[in-house]
């Protein structure tokens, strides 16, 4: 087995003292976010440097970065399409070059022109935020940078989201309520944990010589605060131990070690999204009873492919929710049914002759995304759920664009994970079953968050 398979960790030896981090020490409570950061981006460049954010990304099992989230949940260059997604949003163009944009996430960087463009045009685009009277967040923002924690990352998102959903009296705030509060929980957790051991680092309290001495620094954190069993936990711990000092695993043992990595693995994930799923089912349902009675749309297809293995995707599981519950002529979707809103372009089906052609088309391409063999592109999905909640007449539900991403990610992972395992000698039939067997935990967590809000 490979150290390479291990999950990564915050670093114990090492924080990021990034130069474009906040002087604390000259706060005054009546300046603003933005004078400090115009402040200390103007030093920067003084001093010949430059603005980058290629800091942003520390691997973490407990708190993983926003860059990491977004590539699982199938964002390309997320960094990149952040900048992208923002413009949109907002209507601020960022006016600097392609390349200066790819630049600004290397250690390459940007120079000062650029520089202050870009932090002028996210000042501009992000306002309220950094007009904002420096407050508890900010210094967790700056306590999070110094420490190397991907929680200033998240920290930042979460409140330039609150702040607009506020000012837009936007209510769709409440629908992401417990998954906002889920990470800022974990962000904060993850500060306090880096902060006290960079203190037992700095009085020599701990033996950095050694390779596992950061999961068993974590241990009690993940007993604390994770849904991870505090056997599998130990357990980790103890393969962990063997793996760092480089033991060679039977496959019997490979299979021990995987078995108490994957549950380690999804735990952020598996938190996140029930807060998501349970916000959904709280923002959606007015009866009580049913909120009970009857589990969220993620639970069940999650649910529903873990146990049937007849089912060859997660993101297949959900598709067979969309035909239960969208309304069809007063019964239940087919697959033809279902395959029919699927989106051609137009020059595609100019060489489609026939409309029974047309049809076997889509049928095919439905069997290819339950299949997990290939999945829509961003702009196919949206123009099938735009033709999906047409038939039914609504606009384009973003949560069930948001369920697809989450299920579409899920096999993705799945199938990165078997192929690891093929290296290792382990069979891809062998990994699914681990990984289905493991998926059963999600109720879990999807109860777990149902219940603090109930």
């Amino acid at each position: 087995m490979s150290k390479d398979a291990l999950p990564k960790s915050s670093p114990l030896t090492e924080t990021t003292d990034a130069k474009t981090s906040l002087s604390i020490e000259k706060y005054d409570a009546s300046a603003t976010f933005y004078d400090y950061l115009a402040d200390d981006l103007e030093n920067l460049f003084e001093q010949g440097d430059k603005l980058r954010f290629s800091k942003f990304g520390t691997q973490s099992a407990y708190l993983p970065s926003w860059t990491t989230v977004m590539q699982f949940l199938g964002w390309t260059n997320p960094s990149l399409k952040m900048l992208s997604f923002i413009e949109g949003h907002t209507g601020v163009p960022l006016k600097i070059s392609r390349t200066a944009r790819y630049d600004l996430f290397t250690q390459k960087g940007v120079a000062e022109r650029a520089g202050f463009e870009v932090f002028n045009w996210l000042t501009t685009a992000a306002e309220p935020f950094f007009k904002q009277p420096y407050s508890n967040l900010h210094f967790d923002i700056d306590r999070a940078s110094k420490l190397g924690s991907n929680a200033g990352d998240w920290l930042s998102g979460i409140t330039g989201f609150k702040t607009q959903a506020r000012l837009n009296d936007n209510d769709d705030y409440f629908e992401l309520g417990p998954l906002l509060g889920y990470l800022e929980q974990r962000c904060r957790e993850d500060i306090t944990f880096l902060e006290s051991t960079k203190i037992k680092v700095k009085q020599q309290q701990i033996d950095t010589s050694r390779s596992d001495t950061c999961w068993e620094l974590q241990l009690p954190l993940w007993q604390a605060s994770s849904l991870v069993e505090e056997a599998v936990l130990n357990e980790f711990l103890f393969h962990f131990k063997n793996i760092a000092s480089k033991e060679v695993y039977s496959k019997t043992q490979k299979m021990a070690f995987i078995r108490c990595y994957l549950p380690v693995y999804f735990d952020f994930y598996f938190g996140a999204f029930a807060s998501f799923d349970v916000g959904c089912v709280l923002y959606y349902r007015d009866d009580q009873q049913s909120l009970k009675s009857k589990k969220g749309i993620l639970n069940r297809a999650i649910t529903s492919y873990a146990i049937n293995t007849k089912i060859k995707s997660c993101f297949e599981a959900l598709l067979d929710e969309f035909r239960t519950i969208i309304p069809h002529q007063n019964s239940k979707m087919t697959w033809t049914d279902l395959a029919s809103f699927i989106p051609v372009a137009f020059d595609e089906s100019e060489q489609i002759s026939s409309a029974t052609k047309l049809k076997r088309k889509k049928i095919d391409r439905m069997k290819v995304w339950r299949s997990k063999k290939d999945f829509p592109s961003n702009e196919m999905l949206y123009g099938f759920l735009d033709n999906l909640c047409e038939s039914f007449g609504e606009p384009r539900n973003d949560t069930l664009r948001d369920l697809c991403l989450i299920t579409m990610g899920i096999d993705r992972q799945i199938t990165e994970l078997s192929k690891l395992g093929v290296k290792d000698g382990i069979a891809q039939y062998e990994m699914e079953l681990e990984i289905r067997s493991m998926l059963t935990t999600y109720d879990k967590y999807y109860q777990f968050t149902l219940d603090k809000y109930l």
